[in-house]
């Protein structure tokens, strides 16, 4: 079974490359990260071009509290931060 979260630091490159060689082979994990990388990688071709990242904002860009504390709403009002 491949580890979904190795810890890079302490792998060897051959490790890595078996690992993500596996994770293509894979019918069912494959699909699952499939879409992060261009649509030529596939079981006979590892070469990546290009790889997607994943953002996800944990908290108003704009307006509105910068952490998720309850007592920061006192200070909040509809219009912005007094």
């Amino acid at each position: 079974m491949v580890n979904l979260f190795p810890n890079l630091e302490d792998m060897t490159q051959d490790e890595i490359i078996d690992t993500f060689k596996t994770t293509v082979q894979n019918g069912q994990m494959w699909p699952m990260f499939k879409f992060l990388f261009d649509t030529n990688v596939s079981e006979d071709n590892l070469r990546v071009d290009y790889m997607r990242s994943i953002l996800k904002v944990g908290y108003p860009i704009t307006k509105g509290p910068t952490y998720g504390d309850s007592p920061d709403w006192d200070d909040y009002d509809e219009e912005g931060w007094e």
